[in-house]
């Protein structure tokens, strides 16, 4: 799920304990993402979800977590064109893809 690719660049640029640091921090912003997600869907709010992508969509793709920010990038691009409803439909999948982030995370941890 993480390209360890990215991870064994941003160990070698930052160290260990840095990447530790942002892992940790990516985590916790997954997390809470995962209760905006629910209530943006829940509200049919794509501008929040636009917010909500353009941010995760970075931070998934710094640590390698590829398939996460595509699906991130989709759903901000479809919200930027005026594709609400296209949006929303990508962001069902949003939720799952943010519980298993966490838990890639949370096993990289346990490495350490």
């Amino acid at each position: 799920m993480i390209d360890q690719r990215v991870l064994d660049g941003l160990l070698e640029v930052i160290g260990a304990e840095a990447l530790t640091d942002v892992l940790d921090s990516c985590r916790r912003q997954f997390e809470d993402s995962q209760m905006i997600v629910t209530a943006a869907l829940a509200r049919g709010d794509s501008a929040e979800l636009l917010r909500l992508t353009h941010d995760l969509k970075s931070s998934a793709l710094n640590i390698g977590l590829n398939d996460l920010g595509g699906l991130a990038r989709e759903i901000e691009t479809a919200c930027r064109e005026g594709h609400g409803s296209d949006a929303l439909r990508l962001a069902q999948g949003l939720g799952e893809r943010l519980l298993q982030a966490c838990a890639a995370i949370r096993a990289i941890d346990a490495l350490h």
